[in-house]
């Protein structure tokens, strides 16, 4: 009887015990999010510290040795002219891993285009192409935009192109990628600044503006901020982002776009043309040629008519709407040509033409102007001046420009008796010349010397790239060239 009341007792409480357990609340398990990745920050700025920017510096190229080797569908480049065999080795394997990465896309491993699998049904491929292109080699860094193409035939007999792009950016003193924020000052917030520039720059309500001849980029929710790990490469003058299908968050087609950013733009907290140079020997041969970024200017254009000295002259200035608020001397020489000219003729031409623009590469302002109109018997007049200015709105003399030039003048006259293919040598007078500056060469004009073209006169204009100079009777160098001496 004992062992029945137990037996019962124990039942009891193993009900209740189930009982209890069956009815206790359920544990509240969080729902997987979605991959945040605008909460991810960004990494801290490798190579030396810099706090001040020098944003007018010229960029002095890396002699290093680009070689190709072909593979299948495309080539592939190693660098060659380290000091340093680890380095260098370690940054062809990077490149090479890249591009084979980028070749493994075929018709079976589509890139991950939304919906591209049901807009490729039925398809064949008919081609790949790949290459890999060297966009910037300069101040110890080195920049790469790979880009991949597939061609496929559909079965309506149409063809339908995929396009994969992507960008490696190495410092050459380690062969590490170098990433945003190295191009950043050390206390600039990296993330939060990249993030204001676009939206006060280039998010305009839903969608991100590329430059006002594309067509903008949608977006399929609120604007987040760039990622930590975006893809990018550099150019000689830009920061170049590049939106695909990795970024989610942008309405895309089968074609990556390329939102460009000037380091003029950035200038004031720019870096990266400090940040990698070093005093010791990095590359096994001289550093011998440089040059400078062409800056981009947000500006105005101006198309009008104005009235002028009596003459109605169609314009289209750039920054300026009126002939005298324009600052440069030359230019006022010009318009002066112009009108005497205009004041000998015995009629004023129905259309009389003048234009100006102005750009700026390196620390320089370079101001053109051309004027153009035509007499009663059609003969056209026309004429056209480029100068550069110092900073302080001052015509750059020879002295600015390069240091004991006499002993370039055997170069220069050979470069100018081919140019006009030996029928005539010009008398080169240094203090007659005007200069302007380009990204890779510096260009003369003044001399006393014509060419037809059109059958029209026009005046001899050369330009000499840097690389025929030594960089140390530049002057303009001389500010890099003492960061690395």
């Amino acid at each position: 009887m004992l062992r029945s009341n137990n037996t019962k007792w124990i039942f009891i409480l193993m009900l209740c015990l189930l009982f209890s357990a069956c009815t206790k609340e359920p544990a509240n398990i969080d729902p997987i999010k979605p991959f945040e990745w605008w909460t991810i920050e960004y990494s801290q700025p490798n190579g030396k510290p810099v706090f001040q920017s020098l944003p007018k510096l010229p960029w002095l190229s890396n002699p290093v040795i680009i070689s190709e080797k072909r593979i299948d569908h495309g080539t592939i480049i190693s660098i060659d002219g380290l000091t340093d065999y680890l380095v260098e080795e370690r940054i062809n394997r990077i490149i090479e891993a890249k591009s084979l990465e980028l070749i493994a896309y075929d018709e079976t491993n589509l890139p991950p285009y939304q919906g591209i699998a049901s807009k490729l049904k039925d398809a064949s491929l008919l081609s790949r192409n790949f290459q890999v292109n060297v966009t910037f080699n300069a101040n110890f860094v080195l920049s790469l935009f790979f880009e991949y193409v597939m061609e496929f035939s559909l079965p309506d007999y149409t063809t339908k192109q995929l396009f994969v792009y992507d960008g490696l950016t190495f410092d050459l003193n380690t062969g590490d990628e170098i990433s945003l924020s190295d191009l950043l000052l050390n206390h600039v917030d990296a993330k939060n600044w990249y993030n204001d520039f676009m939206l006060k720059n280039y998010i305009k309500g839903d969608v991100i503006v590329l430059d006002p001849w594309s067509y903008p980029l949608e977006l399929k929710e609120p604007f987040r901020g760039v990622r930590h790990n975006q893809k990018f490469f550099l150019s000689n003058s830009a920061l170049q982002l590049i939106y695909d299908f990795k970024t989610t968050e942008v309405v895309m087609d089968e074609q990556p776009m390329i939102l460009t950013i000037f380091y003029s733009e950035i200038e004031n907290e720019f870096a990266l043309n400090q940040r990698f140079l070093t005093q010791h020997s990095v590359f096994e041969l001289p550093i011998t040629q440089g040059f400078f970024s062409f800056s981009r200017q947000r500006q105005e254009i101006f198309w009008d008519q104005i009235l002028y000295r009596n003459y109605t002259i169609q314009t289209t200035f750039q920054n300026y709407k009126q002939i005298d608020d324009i600052p440069y001397s030359g230019f006022h020489q010009l318009v002066s040509h112009m009108i005497d000219t205009l004041d000998l003729l015995p009629k004023t031409p129905n259309d009389i033409f003048l234009g100006y623009n102005e750009y700026v590469v390196g620390p320089f302002q370079i101001m053109s102007a051309t004027y153009y109109f035509e007499d009663e018997q059609s003969i056209a007049y026309t004429d056209s001046i480029t100068e550069t200015y110092t900073s302080d709105k001052v015509a750059l003399t020879m002295n600015q420009l390069i240091l004991g030039v006499e002993k370039y003048d055997q170069e220069l006259e050979a470069f100018l008796i081919q140019y006009l293919k030996g029928s005539y040598q010009p008398t080169i007078d240094y203090n007659h010349f005007s200069y302007h500056i380009h990204s890779f060469s510096v260009g003369f004009e003044g001399f006393d010397a014509f060419i037809w073209v059109d059958g029209l006169q026009e005046p001899v204009n050369i330009s000499l790239p840097y690389a025929m100079f030594e960089l140390g009777d530049l002057p303009m160098f001389q500010p890099i060239l003492q960061l690395i001496s």
